[in-house]
């Protein structure tokens, strides 16, 4: 049986003594990428279309009351950049039922262009605006445009003068309550904000008063101007929306003085915690997977509650440790027990304590089971910070997938105002002209019946094609990084095949051998998104005819349910086959195969789980503390300078934005460190298989309980048939010797 084996290892081909070298591979699912190349084309080709032919003045410009566009060249308005909204307050009254209804686009006010936002109310400011003197005024018949003052002051925003809040200082008056009038024998006021002072308490101070006052409070009040026929609701409304204007100004302008602190707490700051989270993760990385794990079984365990007192199986504590009778030992059960689990929810409460009980229960014993896969996940992780040592532009490869991601992101909106404020007739030519050449007119009249379908026919394949490129992206990014770990993993100590750039070398690769692997996994996981987004969108439109038809409700949840299920299944295999093309230069649909017989395994499935559920929370951790840790930072340095709270700055806007940047940026970093564990977790199980854990650290082998193996798998590296032999041999023999030694201890021992 042993010459058997020994003679199978020494016929072993020689592309299984080690992994193959990276750059021997060839080009993948060539033709999904000319159909990528073919689509996309002609996608952007409609954007290049929408661009020419569409007309976004309406975005660009505001317009006035006639339709024409403030400041736009070679117009008589070229001049008058600025909309101002001279009768807000009525405006706001007329149209109040569609504020309300929040179709805030709907809004339309009486809008007139002027040269400059008026900036202060002033009641000798006689300039007049509108009226016939208004360039495109129509006064040919009646009493023509009306004429308006300023009669509130402005602050200039997207090319717009919204209202500010304005109240003037008026009178001032210093009055004293203590002693009250009647003891100090004088003469008594009221006073209008405080009822409550009455007639007979409140004094007015002077300066040659005899009696002195113990309590002396300064009333100030304050003018307002309202415009001619504004009545309360109409100026409460102006208000409203004015002191809206002016936290949005304040705002800016808090932003507009923070920008060096946001930059360097958004970008540079991210990427110093990306590389301390790398440190925290190296030293600590069993403590954080434990804490990561408790507050995983915490926050079911508290859900579960809720559910249990939603449900009315468990006491209301809030109301049981107020109670009165707690004391006396005497509690009723029914009285504590929720009203809500006396509600029409009750039974979905019940349901969900059953449901939530079960999953705790399940966590809680796989977690016992599956002890040593977190042992191992674990070791995986430590592992996986050490690649950076070696290739630390990992932490800052998001930056590129970032750049590329908004890239394509502000095409796809620039297009799609294009497309939907283009002429419609203009898309309609172009499928009738598409429809004579495939001989499909007919087809196409009856199913497109008039201009605004075909538009709409438009933006969704320039949003398919949107999609499909994003998805792309992220697809070569994460090949990408895969192949650079995969590199560190095998090749680290290679002489032969050292490279001086591992991630640029992995990019070439991608760019070289993989692009149509990357375009055939996007494009499964782009149609899904897209039915997914096409669901949404019947969801929003028909939520009328959902409230009157359950299962039509039911129909349309349970569809975008089982569409987003689907979709999170194939993102998983399809990233996990990323990594096999990285690793093995497989096509796309082999990689798939091959992630699914890794799964199948039971071993294999147990450490995926725990795998990709430690990493999720680590990945939580790291997405959630960092923003929030530089977002306290660029609060407390903006705090503590003075000259920019003296200019009256708050600086929990700047502190806001640095939160949502920098969120964005930790969220893709922890990508990469989601990338790293998974590229390691196939590497180590595909060397601890094949090449009998022939690369891995003295760490790894010890968590892959194989630390007999250290000593000789680190001696000699297995370069040829005949290398592979004497190590199968020398494992052999030693497997006998240990045998030996424990069956003469236990004769020693009798």
């Amino acid at each position: 049986m042993g010459a058997a084996c020994s003679s199978c290892a020494c016929c072993k081909p020689e592309s299984q003594l080690g992994p193959k070298r990276l750059t021997d591979r060839g080009c993948t699912d060539v033709l999904c990428l000319l159909m990528f190349i073919i689509v996309v084309g002609s996608i952007f080709g409609i954007g290049i279309y929408a661009l020419i032919n569409g007309n976004i003045d309406g975005i660009i410009y505001p317009s006035d009351y006639n339709g024409a566009y403030c400041g736009k060249p070679g117009t008589a308005l070229e001049n008058h950049k600025y909309a101002w909204f001279p009768q807000l307050d009525v405006d706001i009254k007329a149209q109040a039922l569609v504020i309300a209804a929040g179709y805030w686009w709907n809004f339309v006010p009486y809008t007139l262009c002027v040269e400059e936002c008026p900036a202060k109310f002033s009641l000798v400011d006689s300039t007049m605006y509108g009226g016939c003197n208004y360039t495109g005024a129509d006064c040919g018949s009646g009493a023509g445009p009306k004429e308006y003052y300023a009669t509130f002051g402005t602050t200039l925003m997207l090319r717009r003068c919204f209202p500010l809040l304005e109240v003037a200082q008026g009178s001032s008056r210093d009055l004293c309550s203590v002693p009250s009038c009647t003891a100090a024998n004088k003469t008594c006021v009221s006073v209008e904000g405080e009822p409550e002072a009455g007639s007979d308490t409140v004094w007015e101070v002077s300066s040659g008063d005899d009696v002195p006052c113990e309590r002396t409070i300064t009333e100030t009040t304050s003018v307002v101007f309202t415009p001619e026929g504004a009545d309360d609701d109409s100026y409460k409304l102006t208000q409203e929306f004015a002191e809206y204007v002016s936290h949005v100004s304040q705002a800016s302008k808090a932003v507009d003085e923070a920008l060096l602190e946001m930059g360097l707490c958004i970008f540079l700051g991210t990427i110093v915690m990306g590389f301390a989270w790398v440190l925290f993760l190296w030293l600590f990385a069993g403590v954080i997977v434990f804490v990561a794990i408790v507050l995983l079984v915490v926050l079911l365990m508290t859900i579960t509650i809720i559910c249990y007192v939603q449900a009315g199986w468990a006491p209301n504590l809030t109301s049981l440790i107020n109670s009165t009778t707690v004391t006396t030992g005497t509690v009723d059960p029914n009285e504590y027990y929720g009203d809500i689990g006396n509600s029409d929810y009750q039974t979905a409460y019940q349901f969900f304590a059953g449901l939530m009980t079960i999953l705790l229960v399940l966590v809680v014993i796989m977690l016992v089971v599956w002890r040593r896969c977190i042992a191992r996940a674990i070791a995986i992780i430590k592992e996986s910070t050490k690649v950076f040592r070696t290739i630390p532009a990992l932490i800052v490869w998001p930056l590129v997938t970032i750049l590329g991601l908004a890239a394509v992101q502000v095409w796809a909106v620039v297009v799609a105002l294009y497309i939907f404020y283009g002429d419609a007739s203009t898309y309609t030519s172009i499928i009738e002209s598409v429809a004579e050449a495939t001989n499909t007119s007919s087809t196409i009249e009856d199913y497109l019946t008039d201009d605004r379908t075909t538009q709409w026919v438009f933006f969704v394949l320039h949003a398919f094609g949107v999609l499909w490129a994003i998805e792309f992206i992220k697809a070569c990014a994460w090949i990408t990084m895969s192949g650079a770990v995969c590199y560190w993993y095998f090749f680290k100590d290679d002489v032969e095949n050292k490279e001086k750039f591992p991630l640029l070398n992995s990019c070439r690769r991608v760019f070289r051998y993989h692009l149509g692997s990357a375009a055939f996994g996007a494009l499964i996981i782009a149609i899904c998104q897209l039915i997914r987004y096409v669901l949404a969108t019947v969801d929003y439109y028909t939520k009328d005819l959902q409230q009157q038809n359950f299962v039509y409700r039911l129909v349309i949840k349970c569809a975008q349910c089982a569409m987003w299920c689907l979709q999170k299944t194939i993102e998983f295999i399809s990233y996990f086959g990323f990594i096999y093309i990285a690793l093995e230069g497989m096509d796309f649909c082999k990689a798939c195969r091959t992630t699914f017989g890794f799964l199948l395994t039971p071993k294999n499935a147990a450490q995926t789980a725990v795998n990709k559920t430690v990493e999720k929370l680590i990945v939580l951790i790291i997405a959630w503390t960092t923003p929030t840790l530089l977002a306290l930072v660029c609060y407390g340095v903006l705090e503590e300078n003075s000259e920019y709270i003296a200019n009256g700055n708050n600086p929990i806007y700047p502190a806001l934005l640095v939160w949502i940047g920098s969120f964005f940026i930790a969220d893709a970093i922890a990508t990469v460190f989601e990338c790293t564990i998974d590229t390691i977790f196939l590497c180590s199980f595909k060397d601890a298989s094949e090449y009998g854990g022939k690369f891995m650290s003295a760490d790894m082998r010890s968590a892959f309980g194989m630390d007999g193996d250290v000593a000789m798998n680190e001696a000699t590296p297995i370069q040829t048939s005949n290398d592979y032999k004497d190590h199968h041999d020398a494992k052999r023999k030693q497997s006998v010797e240990q045998a030996q030694a424990k069956a003469g201890g236990a004769t020693i021992s009798a």
